[in-house]
């Protein structure tokens, strides 16, 4: 037997209660989520991930978070993520951040601390019926009370006093560039370098970066975010011309 399947047996809990039905699952976790999260809307159901979201303001522009709930039916599990995002081109996305200002992370790699888990790790197991499918979600809900939006305002309360942050911000708003021709030019760049999205390599991300690292008091480890920090907020522009 595969180690998935030994870890999903293991954490199966059976019980008598009726087979799921298509669209129950839906209908067992909107109220439960609506009564907890009364902040967190729902927004919309793709690719079987069920996406509740809310938004609020920091330095004059809208924090985008996000609680993404995935369900399978077929293969038996759950699986939550929670985003806050300062950069709306990115919210739906299923890729994970580990940025200061658009990060995304797995509910279960925050719940356990360890920064990356075994997949096999990363899921809430159900057996397809009503009653252990119902304890999962109440199980979900739990866990991001305690981790997911403690990660949340941590997030929003780091936008709003990081210094880095702060001054990246102001300084990402007083370029005075035409965007249209920003991104035109950083897509050419990419070109010629094999495509390689995560390098902006244009006199506008070096000017960025430059302003941040002459910056007194910053910790070595913050000073080592900061090229990141700096894609992030071009990417901003760029994406959203």
């Amino acid at each position: 037997m595969k180690l998935l399947d030994k870890f999903k047996k293991k954490k199966t809990i059976l019980d008598n209660s009726p087979k799921l039905k298509k669209g129950e699952f839906k209908k067992i976790l909107l109220p439960l989520m609506e009564k907890n999260f009364p902040d967190f809307q729902y927004a919309y159901y793709k690719n079987r991930y069920y996406s509740f979201q809310r938004t609020r303001e920091v330095h004059q522009m809208t924090v985008y978070e996000s609680i993404d709930i995935g369900f399978t039916l077929k293969d038996k599990y759950c699986i939550c993520s929670v985003a806050s995002r300062l950069n709306p081109f990115f919210v739906g996305s299923s890729g994970y951040n580990n940025g200061w200002i658009n990060p995304h992370y797995d509910l279960m790699v925050l719940k356990k601390g360890t920064g990356i888990i075994p997949l096999e790790e990363a899921f809430y197991y159900h057996n397809s019926k009503i009653q252990t499918t119902t304890r999962i979600i109440h199980e979900i809900i739990s866990d991001l009370k305690k981790y997911g939006l403690r990660f949340i305002n941590h997030q929003y309360h780091n936008l709003k006093t990081n210094p880095l942050i702060i001054e990246g911000l102001q300084n990402f708003k007083a370029i005075d560039y035409d965007n249209s021709k920003l991104k035109a030019e950083i897509e050419l760049q990419q070109k010629k370098d094999g495509n390689k999205i995560t390098k902006f390599n244009h006199p506008i991300y070096f000017e960025l970066k430059k302003s941040l690292q002459k910056m007194k008091g910053i910790s070595r480890e913050n000073r080592k975010r900061i090229p990141k920090l700096t894609h992030e907020l071009i990417e901003i522009l760029v994406y959203n011309e």
